[in-house]
């Protein structure tokens, strides 16, 4: 499925239901492709690779699965094919079961400037402190109040909301500030050893559970569990792709920082088979890898050795199913 002539998005979500193949050297994926490519072909105007897989079922590397039973998410940008900066935002996600014995739900959010996301982490990180530096939360939110918002907050019990500063990213210590044109809205708990707060270092956080607030990331997910995150550093893509010295594509954008991911995305559901590169020469199977990546003679190699593979392909298991997909734009 190609939406390049009816339907493409810029920022918002992304949601498919579906159910991968299995069969050995098949390559489903799920990708967003960029519809005019403003900054020049591949891969200036980026590529976002929501989801890949391998169908084998019995596919390693270095004692580890590569196979049917890990997925992979991957951002592609770069000045030229050559200074593709990928290697700075793939992430990866293994499950013994597998992603073709059932359905399973790939998301990715896509987020620009300005656009305020919640997400609760769980992860050890404290991103979110008081305001109001010496003050502790009993019987009333202490942090700043903005009189013009006022009366929008509410307390009840021990949740509070308030307006704070938050953290952008999660290894940037950059604060913003709260102001009634840019406004975060958190949930915090009153000090108390039962909501495990510290009044000591003046931060909110509960049951073992840290928030954090981004302004720009996009964030892959499957079944609610996250695959990666990637958030670009102050001076964009360009400076997370390590990328000095080499021209600059993006640096007239608009969105400077979410550049060359600042422009209408189609999607392509996909289905290969073979291909060079995306499975490694190294990688082990019970019959063996049926070519050889640098080889001229790759795709012939791959169909005399079919009887190899061939039974491993069947019906509808070899199939991508798609129960549905959802885009919610913003």
């Amino acid at each position: 499925m190609i939406t390049s002539n009816s339907f493409a998005f810029k920022y918002g979500i992304l949601e498919i239901r579906a159910k991968l193949p299995e069969g050995d050297w098949l390559w489903p994926a799920m990708w967003l492709l960029p519809k005019d490519s403003v900054y020049g072909g591949w891969p200036r105007s980026g590529e976002i690779d929501m989801i890949e897989s391998r169908g084998n079922r019995q596919l390693t590397v270095d004692n580890g699965n590569i196979g049917v039973q890990q997925v992979a998410s991957t951002l592609h940008w770069g000045p030229s094919p050559s200074s593709d900066a990928f290697m700075h935002a793939t992430a990866s996600k293994n499950n013994n079961a597998g992603y073709a014995s059932d359905f399973h739900v790939y998301r990715v959010e896509w987020t620009k400037g300005h656009a305020m996301t919640m997400e609760e982490d769980r992860m050890p990180e404290k991103a979110l402190q008081s305001t109001d530096k010496g003050k502790t939360l009993i019987g009333r939110p202490r942090t700043r109040w903005m009189p013009q918002v006022q009366k929008y907050m509410e307390a009840k019990g021990t949740d509070w909301r308030c307006v704070a500063e938050g953290e952008v990213g999660r290894d940037r210590k950059k604060w913003i500030l709260a102001i009634h044109s840019l406004l975060i809205l958190i949930r915090v708990v009153p000090w108390a050893t039962l909501c495990a707060t510290s009044v000591v270092n003046n931060l909110h956080t509960g049951d073992g559970t840290g928030y954090h607030v981004s302004l720009d990331h996009m964030r892959f997910t499957v079944d609610g569990d996250e695959i990666g995150s990637v958030y670009p550093s102050d001076s964009g893509f360009y400076g997370l792709g390590q990328l000095d010295g080499q021209e600059n594509p993006w640096g007239g954008a608009n969105n400077y920082k979410m550049a060359p991911f600042d422009q209408q995305f189609y999607i392509i559901l996909n289905m290969a088979v073979g291909g060079n590169d995306f499975f490694p020469d190294n990688s082990n199977n019970p019959s063996g890898k049926p070519w050889s990546n640098t080889s001229p003679t790759a795709s012939s190699d791959f169909w005399n050795a079919r009887a190899q593979w061939l039974s491993t392909w069947q019906g509808d298991d070899a199939h991508l199913q798609v129960d549905y997909v959802k885009v919610f734009a913003v």
